[in-house]
């Protein structure tokens, strides 16, 4: 049973721990998620190749900017705002998925890529 928390009383009620809104807890329950993991590795397979913030999946364009993905997923305007003044902890994000001491690739001082083969198991199917 979900914690008080995590679940809102009312009837837009859904797990907010792991869902932006209740119409995307209902999108991930009604997509298979085998057929969902093979159209998700054509998308990031195909990102690099995007057209004005569309890639190509399954015959169709599909767009991937900020207001297309806000709009999908009903993300509130607030919760956009808080995202992108975050602070983000390269190094917790790498030591959660990789094993041992990985290390980034550095851009100009930035962090940009690392070794998938030294990534967890589980994240690999990413790849």
């Amino acid at each position: 049973m979900a914690s008080k928390r995590a679940r809102a009383s009312g009837s837009s009620s859904y797990d907010r721990f792991r869902f932006i809104s209740a119409y995307a807890e209902m999108r991930y329950n009604e997509e298979p998620i085998a057929v969902v993991m093979l159209i998700i590795r054509e998308f990031f397979a195909n990102v690099k190749k995007h057209h004005n913030g569309s890639i190509l999946v399954r015959g169709k364009f599909v767009p991937f900017t900020v207001d297309a993905i806000t709009t999908y997923f009903e993300i509130p305007d607030d919760m956009i705002n808080e995202y992108f003044i975050l602070k983000l902890d390269y190094e917790e994000i790498i030591n959660y998925l990789c094993k041992g001491n990985e290390e980034w690739k550095l851009f100009k001082g930035s962090p940009l890529s690392f070794k998938s083969n030294k990534l967890h198991g589980v994240w690999k199917c990413w790849f």
